[in-house]
């Protein structure tokens, strides 16, 4: 199979956008890019140079609503897959070119066979403003994630480096024994995680985020600031973006409009891209 070059990437990341935003404005959904999308967006007009993904956000009602869209729709070209399919142990969706392959290394990944080039989609849930409560909620939910990513074989000592791969399987494995006492299989976990994820929508929470993402508690903000929308230029587009996008940017990023060290410029991926013959 062929390579997806980076220039091919970011079409097919554009694409899937466009597809995106035209289904949410046809159904009055608001969403908002977020992340390094949002990031790209602000201080670059675009991608971020040395990445080529997207990230987008939404109130879990709005979540909740484009996924039922899109599990339904009839589309020869996108896929899209969301917490409900076997085998993904996730608590976001992902909408996907479907002439495309995404070879993943992570062993999270191996039961996704057809998974193509896609965007992450991430539902925005309320979480306590009450300080005791919010560290407990904290970390309640990430040792029931612990426990999910120990419970999948393989997991434990992933590296894209084979010595630390090797080093890891060995001085982790006690704690992946240790773990694994209280018996209950990935999907288990996964449902123990998802519920726990949703504990706040039905209450008067002040605090907003996805406390599961790479940012974790940074990404903790008012939630009101999910409630508010605008226009904003990305790659020549305009898409959606929280209006008050500087509190969600600086609480993730702190001086967001500097550039980071070179040495940090690179992109996160752990997969590899190909077009399907």
């Amino acid at each position: 199979m062929k390579k997806i070059s980076a220039y091919e990437n970011k079409k097919i990341v554009i694409e899937l956008l466009d597809f995106f935003d035209k289904v949410c404005k046809k159904n009055n959904i608001e969403y908002s890019l977020s992340g390094g999308s949002l990031l790209g967006a602000v201080r670059h007009h675009g991608f971020i140079p040395w990445d080529d993904d997207a990230d987008v956000m939404l109130t879990r009602p709005n979540y909740e609503r484009i996924k039922k869209i899109f599990s339904s729709m009839e589309e020869s070209k996108f896929g899209f897959i969301n917490e409900n399919h076997p085998g993904y142990y996730y608590g976001f969706s992902k909408l996907y070119n479907k002439k495309t392959w995404v070879k993943t290394l992570s062993p999270l990944d191996r039961n996704l066979k057809d998974l193509g080039v896609y965007i992450d989609i991430f539902p925005i849930d309320k979480i306590p403003d009450e300080e005791q409560n919010l560290q407990r909620f904290s970390t309640e939910i990430r040792e029931l994630n612990d426990h999910l990513f120990l419970s999948v074989p393989g997991v434990y000592y992933i590296s894209q480096n084979w010595f630390k791969r090797n080093i890891k399987r060995v001085l982790f494995y006690p704690r992946y024994l240790k773990e694994n006492r209280p018996h209950k299989t990935p999907s288990e976990w996964h449902a123990l995680v998802l519920d726990k994820l949703k504990q706040f929508d039905d209450t008067d929470a002040q605090n907003g985020g996805f406390i599961l993402s790479e940012y974790s508690t940074k990404e903790i903000i008012p939630y009101a600031t999910f409630m508010k929308y605008r226009d904003i230029k990305f790659e020549g587009r305009m898409f959606r973006a929280i209006f008050d996008y500087k509190t969600y940017l600086t609480a993730l990023y702190g001086e967001y409009m500097e550039l980071p060290p070179k040495k940090k410029r690179h992109p996160k991926h752990a997969y590899i891209e190909y077009w399907k013959e």
